[in-house]
């Protein structure tokens, strides 16, 4: 989001807590300009527990502040904290779909399944839901039968949206992959849509998949204009992870190895751990997949004993 876009919601929700500073949402609106919009996110829970004191049984309040606790490392607190959250907002398929997401960050892969296939049975089309399901399958017991069964039940209406590492690509091209199946996992990310965010993130998910195909299929032209596409939305936001990380997997591509992990790097830079937890580790762990393309083997496992040693895997969600 732009700074002109920012300034605006934050302007805003000051607006609304001037005209009904009795009501919770405004306060929760600031919260979310000063978490999503900056990553302030102390000032975040400072004003989300304004609202909790106007309504101590806000949900919403509630379920922001454990996001923002995950981001800070906090796990054991936001996981009671959206555990809360279900006991009053039973019926919420995101809420318990992020619930799942946080087991399998903290590994606990049985949990992980439990909570995901109650957010799929909350909704069948929950994204998170399908994506903690069968990330407990193949990363808890290596189970792609059992992972392959979860997909089947449950056809998914994934978008790309942004690809980064291997693990947060859709799920059934990332099961597509685990078998070996590059010409399968191509073809379900080929058709271009209208948004043009996400028909950027296709272009550099098929060609992530070429690199790892080890081919030379992909067409030239495909490959220069993702880069174009990518560096044309990286001066627009020259510190966003998501677009540094694409941008390296496109320059592996081109077998510019060196770029490639100048931008891994930067990635990990701008968004380190320290950061965000939630997110810090997933660019750890798409440094060490560049690394080990770019014949950087030794600093590849470096960085994996990295995450290892930390208590959280990686995981997407919001």
């Amino acid at each position: 989001m732009s700074d002109a876009h920012l300034s605006a919601a934050k302007n805003l929700a000051t607006h609304a807590i001037a005209l009904a500073p009795t009501l919770a949402e405004p306060y929760i609106a600031l919260a979310q300009y000063h978490y999503l919009g900056k990553r302030e996110y102390d000032l975040a829970l400072e004003q989300l527990q304004r609202a909790l004191a106007l309504e101590p049984n806000n949900v919403r309040a509630l379920e922001s502040s454990a996001y923002i606790h995950r981001r800070q490392g906090q796990w054991d607190r936001a996981v009671s904290e959206m555990a809360k959250c279900e006991e009053r907002d039973p019926r919420n398929a995101q809420l318990v779909g992020n619930l799942g997401a946080a087991y399998c960050s903290l590994r606990m892969w049985d949990d992980a399944k439990r909570v995901g296939l109650r957010a799929l049975a909350i909704d069948p089309h929950s994204t998170l839901g399908l994506q903690t399901a069968m990330f407990a399958s193949l990363n808890g017991k290596g189970d792609i039968d059992e992972a392959k069964r979860t997909l089947a039940n449950y056809p998914p209406e994934e978008r790309v949206a942004d690809f980064t590492v291997m693990g947060s690509m859709p799920t059934a091209v990332y099961l597509k992959l685990v078998e070996r199946d590059f010409v399968g996992a191509l073809r379900l990310c080929e058709s271009e849509i209208a948004d043009p965010d996400e028909n950027r993130a296709r272009l550099a998910l098929r060609t992530a998949i070429h690199v790892l195909a080890g081919t030379s299929a992909q067409p030239r032209d495909e490959i220069e204009r993702a880069r174009d596409l990518l560096e044309s939305r990286l001066r627009e936001q020259p510190e966003d992870p998501v677009v540094l990380l694409e941008l390296g997997w496109v320059n592996l591509a081109l077998d510019r190895k060196a770029e490639a992990l100048r931008l891994a790097h930067q990635a990990t830079e701008v968004l380190p751990v320290e950061k965000d937890a939630l997110l810090g580790p997933t660019h750890l762990a798409c440094l060490a997949e560049i690394q080990a393309r770019a014949g950087e083997a030794t600093e590849a496992v470096k960085t994996l004993q990295r995450l290892l040693a930390m208590s959280i895997g990686y995981y997407i969600s919001i």
